[in-house]
């Protein structure tokens, strides 16, 4: 069968798509992506070769991914399932879709950087780890779905997974197409109940564990406070303004402003033009 990098993040689905693979006879090589604020080293890989640069161990865990304590729930199932598992530190290349997130912030507008880092780290960058190692896939644990192509000279369509009430294929629609061909998601066929069910089957400690929410690196959910110490403290704090050119208010900063709008601008008031954030 094939060798596969898979992206391990210590969670349920991510396990037991490395479960799936390695019953399919696959070669799998377990990844942990670290990317986030500036940590402590963490965890070692248990089986033997080169490893790369490891970071870890977020402070404030909430709902979030990418800690200590997910790089040792990737560690034990690794360990389990016999496969080796490795800690890449890709802080640097993360660097950009951080300034992407408080750019977007900052104009007022809603950043999605899981999208952005589909598209350039999961999808992107780890395709060159897989390289170094041989790898033919990358594989992750999104609940999305690729079919084949009718024809060889085709790629395959990605489609939404079997969960309606977990897909994610909407966070992928920013892979470059010539990816898809050297794509796997192994648990995009299955629902969330039996993913659980599954893993509890197989002695996975990860079987209960809560799904991810918060932004990796943001763990604390605090963003309007991140992106203030990321702009140097400065001042946030700006007018209100409505569509038809007058101030009417002023906001504290960006945690204040859909609050106030919506206390001050119910049903059937003017609507709003814009927040000048600063």
């Amino acid at each position: 069968m094939s060798r596969v990098v898979l992206a391990m993040s210590g969670g349920v689905d991510s396990s037991v798509a490395a479960h799936l693979l390695c019953e399919a006879g696959h070669d799998v090589i377990g990844v942990f992506m670290r990317h986030g604020e500036r940590m402590e080293t963490a965890c070692d890989a248990k089986a033997g070769g080169a490893l790369l640069p490891v970071v870890s161990n977020s402070k404030s865990h909430k709902q979030g991914c990418c800690s200590s304590e997910d790089a040792e729930d990737g560690r034990r199932v690794a360990d389990k399932l016999g496969i080796p598992y490795y800690a890449l530190n890709l802080k640097d290349d993360f660097a950009r879709i951080i300034d992407y997130f408080v750019d977007e912030y900052s104009a007022a507008r809603t950043p999605n950087p899981c999208i952005v880092c589909n598209t350039w780290l999961k999808f992107g960058k780890l395709f060159d780890y897989a390289d170094s190692v041989d790898a033919e896939f990358v594989a992750t644990g999104h609940y999305a779905q690729l079919v084949a192509p009718d024809s060889p000279n085709a790629l395959p369509a990605l489609l939404k997974g079997v969960d309606e009430d977990k897909d994610q294929s909407y966070v992928l629609f920013g892979v470059e197409p010539h990816r898809l061909k050297r794509m796997m998601l192994p648990v995009g066929g299955f629902c969330k109940p039996q993913i659980r069910r599954m893993a509890a089957d197989i002695g996975l400690r990860v079987a209960e564990k809560r799904d991810s929410q918060e932004i990796c690196f943001v763990a604390s959910g605090e963003h309007p406070e991140f992106v203030r110490q990321r702009r140097g403290n400065r001042d946030l704090a700006g007018e209100i303004v409505t569509t038809d050119g007058r101030v009417v208010g002023e906001h504290d900063g960006y945690r204040h402003v859909l609050a106030e709008a919506c206390v001050r601008y119910g049903e059937g008031n003017s609507l709003l033009h814009r927040v000048v954030l600063e």
